[in-house]
Formats: structure tokens, sequence, C-alpha cells
């Protein structure tokens, strides 16, 4: 059984909830979001774009090396501007993806319920 640490499963959570779309390493607020989330990372401010933070693009890789992520590829075109890339990966939630968040959030409610007491 794998083991996923509290920023992949909140990765899967955010991308489920709030970015069914997909996201990437450009997505100012899905990035501003993560760093908010765990401010201990280390990340490099940006004047334009997203702030850089190297271990988001290493976590959202490895989940998509789990099959939990499928990815592809996004083209800046005329958006781009000297110091960003022509493109970057975009990731989505694949079936087993969605699979597991929906089971983690099964699991969240069973523990949040009250305890049964038997006579």
């Amino acid at each position: 059984m794998k083991n996923y640490n509290t920023r992949e499963l909140w990765i899967l959570k955010q991308i489920y909830e709030n970015y069914q779309h997909g996201v990437d390493i450009l997505n100012y607020e899905f990035v501003d979001d993560f760093l908010t989330a765990f401010p201990k990372l280390k990340w490099e401010a940006k004047n334009w774009g997203a702030h850089s933070c190297p271990s988001l693009g290493r976590i959202l890789k490895k989940l998509y090396d789990r099959n939990l992520l499928k990815r592809g590829t996004i083209g800046l075109g005329i958006n781009w501007q000297p110091g960003f890339p022509r493109w970057v990966w975009t990731y989505a939630l694949t079936e087993q993806g969605i699979k597991f968040v929906e089971g983690l959030k099964l699991l969240e409610v069973k523990d949040s319920s009250p305890e049964l007491k038997l006579n």
C-alpha cells in the first residue's frame, strides 16, 4: 500500500474541489493556495505569474507516476514572456484519482460521525 503525505492529499483534494479542469505550476491561484497551506516550503517570488516552488512540480509528477493525475502540455503562445517557459505540464485527476479522493471524503465523513453505542 502506498503512503500519501499531507501535501499530496491536499493537492488531490484541491484539484477535485476547485480545479476540475486541471492545474499547472504557472496557475497563480493554485500555487498561492499551496504555499499558503505549506508556508515552510522553499519558493522564489516572481514579479509576474505564479511564484516558483520546485517541490510542487515534483509532487505533481509523483502523483502522475502513481496514476492519480493525468498530464498534458499547454503552450503559453502569445502570452509568453522572456524568463518564462514556452510550455508547461498541466495536470488533472484520472478516474482512479477521482475515486481515490471520493474514498477519502467518505472516510472523513465516517470519522466525523458520532459513534454508535450498542446496548
